[in-house]
């Protein structure tokens, strides 16, 4: 099979890219497809650059598929402990690098398949060196920060571990240092995967019954061949049944039963030698928990504190609300079993998990030190799930209110603010200034003044020891709660009236035993229990209002008046607004609204200006807008639709990944197909419109196509890629159809992305999502269908010019079996 080489390296200022690590593993290539049109500065082997977080390194990616003439040669290099680099690798160009060749080792692989193709196995090659680690470390100790180097490499063996997509096979190992070659056996029927997958019999969700059987099948196992398995039936953490099970040449499939419900299985595979030849461990679904952030409207702050950097997401905030809940289950089927992991899901909740894990972060003193520790804290208190806050710290004065409480914008928390200033100002210049006023009655003024843009029910609670000149407490903490009740406690190094600003800044998680001792110091002092100690609320926020309607905001320069058509308007879209927020089948009373504020249309609207107001209502839902603007231009307000369909282009084009990020371009089911449709015409509707798909589009799939085919990144990322790649080749296909452009330019379009619709289709995405499953949902499959018969349509457009790389993709033998029975269908 054909051989991918991705080296990754690091590089910041005044360091030159360094190398890190290199991964070579067996994938499904790209075929035989020629290669694209493309605008003349976007490359074909491109190096991909991402921020290691948390440090001032760039991690530098270059992949390549290696030609088939010098994949024996570079199998070779590795048995004999050597790799050289190619010379067009931006990393230690032209460099061999040598040690002792290692492997080959059998790698166990837990709960997700790597994404290596081939069949059964997985296995490791590679070359050991000390060379390339010494290098990177000597060339951090020169250019980063004493003390800086640990942090640095923990963040780059993520990030590696991440986009190599190893960091589940490494699992206790880090990928950095070394030489890896990752393969499993050749695929000898154009299907890789697992010689054999399980299936659980479908669970009864009107009744909890145990889920006792599983049948263990044949997928790529040569039909002709004896294997003997080796099956383990589990319950969480309690073995059900193990057992040896014969599969003889011929036989499909085998059951396998245990006495209770089964909710995971492992497998291994053995071939009539008795060699491990596969092993497969899978974990059943018993429920979903979901955290659900919605976005309301956005309060227009001023910087956190003067001088800071540009921080657009703490100066524009988002109004959220946010839930935390548990989906369909088919759980609670086990009897004892379910009794005994409730006990120790109730006992962990208290104590903490067996082997937990603390999050600790330093902050550096500077500006950016303290907007990072802002966005720390506004991250906590806006995760879904959190149900109250507690900010305990006796300085946090007016300013760190402004600057740190009022850029969370979790309307559904209730947050309380703990302060015991003494005869301190929390808001001097200098630290442990005496107070020379009222500092409590300049706090709540400011919290009366910034009322409008706090989010969610505020309480500040003056703790006083005596009459107030003395602190009550010196400690700080950060304490959330979530909707079980459970605590979770973070001890701050600082107060936040500067964090991060005259010194460096420390946040430390406690554990669960901690977390409840630190939650019920903090009740006993808000709720009067604590001897010496009176709480007193000063200050309380008025109930939370509901999120507004996106407003016309038109003034006339230079009298910066509102035109007289603005106040209509604004009645207009808040009414569309309280429609769409609150229905589903919102058309019907969206579209009696269009009709009634059309037939009072003034003559003195700006068009253009409108057109922006009402997308910005419209623009949460691409359904929405595809529906109101085909409704304005069945009432003949053409002009208008499509300045909304522009605008829902460019802002889908604005939504769309960049290379191994995940999208964020939703697009439900049932609405794919017209809103597709929708964006071709837009583009077709364009002067020049093959020249935009060209200049706008074939960069975007080609680096998607491109990232599927390095086969590695997370699923969910590939995932990603691969269904913003399938859409907008639907769309490009769909220009192809509608544009008033030389039809040799239109077969050119079309051609490309046939092309690419072919790579698509024989990826390993389409493998695992299209064809590995017992049964795909139909939704699922309405995408390549729907991309076969945009084939269709544009092959009866264009004719016989088409008929090349179809039939190349039809030839295909790695192409999704039935994505090619689509394509032969629509075609007839």
């Amino acid at each position: 099979m054909p051989l991918a080489l991705t080296v990754f390296g690091v590089a910041a200022d005044g360091l030159a890219p360094t190398l890190c690590y290199a991964l070579i593993r067996t994938v499904r290539g790209p075929g035989i497809y020629p290669e694209p049109n493309l605008p003349k500065d976007v490359a074909i082997d491109v190096v991909s650059r991402s921020v290691v977080p948390g440090t001032p390194l760039e991690l530098i990616t270059w992949d390549k598929i290696i030609p088939a003439a010098e994949e024996v040669g570079l199998q070779n290099g590795i048995n004999e402990g050597r790799l050289t680099l190619p010379d067009d690798c931006p990393i230690a160009a032209g460099q061999t690098l040598g040690g002792a060749s290692f492997g080959p080792l059998a790698v166990e692989e837990k709960n997700q398949r790597a994404r290596i193709s081939g069949v059964g196995l997985l296995y490791r090659n590679g070359i050991a060196t000390e060379a390339p680690f010494k290098a990177l470390k000597q060339a951090l100790d020169q250019n980063l920060k004493p003390g800086t180097v640990s942090k640095a490499l923990e963040m780059l063996v993520s990030k590696i571990g991440a986009v190599s997509g190893t960091g589940e096979i490494f699992g206790q190992h880090r990928p950095i240092g070394g030489i890896d070659f990752f393969y499993r056996a050749p695929a000898t029927m154009h299907l890789d995967g697992p010689l054999f997958d399980v299936m659980p019999e479908k669970p009864d969700f009107r009744t909890k019954a145990a889920m006792l059987r599983l049948y263990v099948r044949r997928y790529a196992a040569p039909l002709d061949q004896r294997f003997s398995l080796q099956v383990t039936l589990g319950n969480y953490d309690e073995v059900l049944r193990a057992v040896l099970l014969d599969f003889d040449a011929g036989t499909l499939e085998i059951v396998v039963s245990a006495p209770t419900h089964v909710t995971d299985v492992s497998v291994g595979v053995f071939d009539e030698a008795g060699n491990l030849v596969d092993q497969l461990n899978a974990k059943f679904t018993q429920g979903f928990q979901f955290g659900l952030s919605a976005l309301g409207a956005v309060d227009a702050l001023p910087p956190p504190f003067p001088g800071a950097p540009k921080s657009p997401d703490l100066e524009a905030r988002h109004r959220v609300r946010t839930t935390s809940f548990e989906g369909p289950a088919i759980a609670n089927r086990s009897g004892g079993l379910d009794i005994l992991r409730k006990t120790q899901a109730n006992l962990a909740a208290l104590v903490g998990p067996l082997s937990p894990t603390f999050e600790n972060v330093w902050f550096e003193r500077g500006a950016e030190g303290q907007l990072e520790v802002i966005r720390w804290i506004k991250k906590k208190i806006e995760q879904p799930g959190m149900a109250r806050a507690y900010l305990v710290d006796p300085y946090l004065g007016s300013d760190s209110l402004k600057r740190v409480v009022a850029r969370q914008g979790n309307e559904t928390a209730e947050l309380f603010i703990v302060v015991s200033p003494g005869d301190i100002d929390p808001d001097a210049d200098t630290a442990a200034a005496t107070a020379n006023s009222n500092y409590l009655a300049k706090l709540t003024n400011t919290a009366t003044e910034w009322a409008p843009k706090l989010a969610g029910q505020v309480s500040i609670v003056h703790v006083k020891r005596g009459n107030g000149s003395a602190q009550a407490f010196h400690d700080r903490y950060i304490c959330v709660i979530d909707q079980k009740g459970a605590p979770k406690s973070y001890l701050l190094s600082n107060s936040l009236s500067r964090a991060a600003g005259d010194w460096p800044f420390t946040i430390c998680e406690l554990n669960q035993v901690m977390s409840w001792r630190v939650y019920a110091y903090i009740l006993e002092m808000v709720e009067g229990h604590t001897p010496g100690l009176r709480p007193e609320v000063i200050w309380k926020s008025a109930d939370a209002v509901g999120a507004s309607a996106p407003s016309v905001t038109i003034t006339s320069s230079p009298s910066n008046t509102e035109p007289a058509w603005a106040a209509p308007a604004n009645a207009f879209l808040t009414d569309v607004w309280n429609v769409i927020i609150r229905n589903s089948d919102f058309k019907p009373q969206v579209g009696a609204r269009i009709n009634a504020f059309l037939c009072d249309w003034r003559k003195d609207i700006d068009t253009e200006k409108f057109a922006d107001a009402l997308f910005k209502v419209v623009k949460h839902r691409d359904a929405i807008v595809v529906f109101v603007s085909d409704h304005l231009r069945s009432r003949g307000m053409d002009e208008l639709a499509n300045m909304l369909d522009d605008r829902l282009l460019n802002h889908v084009l604005e939504l769309l990944p960049k290379p191994g990020q995940p999208s964020g371009w939703f697009l439900p089911f049932d609405v794919r197909r017209s809103v597709l449709e929708n964006l071709g015409k837009t583009i077709a509707r364009k002067q020049n419109a093959t020249n935009f798909v060209r200049a706008k589009l074939n960069p975007k799939v080609h680096e998607f196509v491109k990232l599927i085919e390095t086969q590695r990144f997370e699923h969910r990322v590939a995932w990603d890629a691969h269904e913003v790649a399938l859409f907008l080749s639907i769309i490009a296909l769909n220009v192809a159809v509608l544009a008033e452009a030389p039809k040799s330019y239109r077969i050119g379009v079309a051609a490309d992305y046939i092309h690419w619709l072919g790579r698509l289709m024989r990826s390993d995405m389409a493998a695992g999502m299209y064809v590995a499953r017992d049964i795909v949902p139909s939704e699922l499959l309405d995408g390549p269908m729907f991309a076969a018969q945009t084939i269709a349509k544009v092959r009866h457009v264009l004719g016989e010019d088409l008929n090349s790389p179809i039939d190349r993709v039809k030839d295909d033998p790695w192409i999704a079996p039935n994505f090619r029975e689509m394509l032969l269908s629509s075609l007839l």
